[in-house]
């Protein structure tokens, strides 16, 4: 059940609210002042004058009646060409529409009043307005006020037409009253189903940019690897044989090895990472994937003096990735934190929702820090402290985390520790509320 809208969607109520009192509304009222200032030319100004002072007074209400509803909308038709020359707020346009549905109908049970009361075929005018509503609110409680003030108004015209109690026992009230509610219930119900089956398409087109995104990345990186790796391996084959021929004292071409094997540890690393693309596309549970990237971390370093704190939100909407990659991305980040605490330390890792589906993970150390003219450079590529690093570890995470639209920042202090922030786009459910 929507209690609220997200800004999309706002945008996307405040376009239905110009397409649909501009080009259907606009057209019906028009018609309907017609036939209003006609009835009241033909109908009753001519028996005004000779009408009993009760007859003269509900004339004169009906009069006074149009008067008000032709200002109210000439009012909300400036608002909407303002709205369509883009000098308005939105917010005034949207809470005036909701106003002026109410006044609609209100205004028309003032007609079924004057037209026959509980006779009156005006009253099938209710489902179009109802309709006009579901379009135009698509928030329960905003349908529900509107719903409701439509049973209340219809009751009271009929009461004051009728000038007696004795209508409740009319069939033909009930059975128009449960019209009302079934139009309701049947307007929020196709809602729903809509509503369901566009982010149901989201979700699917979602799913697939993200693996066409993965893939591209690691099919780049695959191939990269894979060009440079026969090379390397020809060279230091050539090294070696070199180095066999030459005489002890001449380190040259060690040093050519030793460089070659870190080349070809980075490729490595780089095949490995393609590797994580394959598979398919799914919705991951981030607490678990954080877990089991914790339980492969300490079994590989061992815990230690480590405290592990969990502070892992339940609940959270499902992040649509590669669950290879995003357990390798929390691995790497959760081993850092480890080999930064060579003394022992607390490891925190915490998640939770951020709204505006997004979600928060936190992986936070006590250990040594880093220093302040290296934070801005750890997700460089190549970019290490460490004696045997490759400098990708880092550069990798981000990526991947680019790569399905989230976001990655650090913030460390030398002494206190280093927490590593990632903001992920969740992949929200059909029926899950904003």
């Amino acid at each position: 059940m929507q209690v609220r809208l997200t800004e999309q969607q706002r945008e996307a109520q405040l376009r239905r609210i110009l397409l649909v009192e501009t080009n259907v509304m606009l057209p019906i009222k028009f018609v309907a002042f017609i036939a209003a200032s006609y009835f009241y030319q033909n109908e009753l100004r001519g028996t005004l004058a000779t009408a009993t002072p009760e007859d003269a007074q509900a004339g004169q209400a009906y009069i006074a009646q149009l008067n008000s509803y032709g200002i109210s909308n000439l009012i909300f038709w400036s608002l909407l060409l303002a709205a369509r020359l883009g000098r308005t707020l939105p917010w005034l346009l949207r809470f005036s529409a909701f106003w002026l549905a109410i006044l609609d109908t209100l205004f028309l049970s003032g007609l079924i009043y004057f037209t026959g009361g509980l006779e009156s075929v005006l009253f099938w005018l209710y489902i179009g307005l109802m309709i006009r509503s579901a379009v135009n609110f698509p928030v329960f409680w905003q349908q529900i006020i509107l719903n409701i003030g439509a049973a209340v108004f219809y009751t009271l015209a009929v009461m004051l037409a009728e000038e007696t109690w004795h209508f409740f026992g009319d069939e033909l009230y009930w059975l128009r009253l449960m019209v009302l509610l079934l139009i309701s219930m049947c307007c929020w119900g196709v809602y729903v189903l809509l509503q369901r089956d566009r982010q149901r398409s989201r979700a699917r087109h979602e799913f697939e940019l993200r693996e066409q995104s993965a893939a591209a990345s690691g099919r780049l990186a695959a191939e990269m690897a894979h060009q440079l790796k026969n090379p390397l391996g020809i060279i230091n084959n050539a090294a070696y044989l070199l180095q066999r021929q030459l005489t002890p004292g001449q380190e040259q071409v060690a040093v050519i090895r030793d460089e070659v094997g870190r080349c070809d540890k980075i490729l490595t690393q780089l095949m490995d990472y393609a590797r994580l693309s394959e598979g398919r596309i799914e919705p991951v549970d981030v607490n678990r994937a954080l877990e089991q990237a914790l339980a492969q971390a300490v079994a590989a370093a061992g815990a230690g003096k480590i405290c592990v704190e969990k502070r892992l939100e339940p609940g959270l909407p499902a992040f649509v990735a590669h669950r290879a990659q995003l357990e390798e991305s929390f691995l790497n980040l959760i081993q850092n934190a480890l080999e930064a605490m060579p003394e022992g330390g607390t490891l925190t890792l915490q998640t939770r929702y951020a709204g505006g589906g997004k979600i928060e993970i936190r992986i936070s150390d006590t250990g040594v820090g880093i220093p302040a003219d290296d934070v801005g450079r750890v997700f460089d590529a190549f970019y290490t402290t460490k004696p045997k690093g490759t400098g990708l570890g880092l550069a990798i995470v981000k990526n991947i985390v680019e790569t399905y639209g989230g976001v990655i920042w650090v913030n460390s202090k030398v002494g206190e520790g280093t927490r590593f922030t990632l903001v992920l786009p969740a992949q929200l459910s059909a029926d899950t509320e904003e």
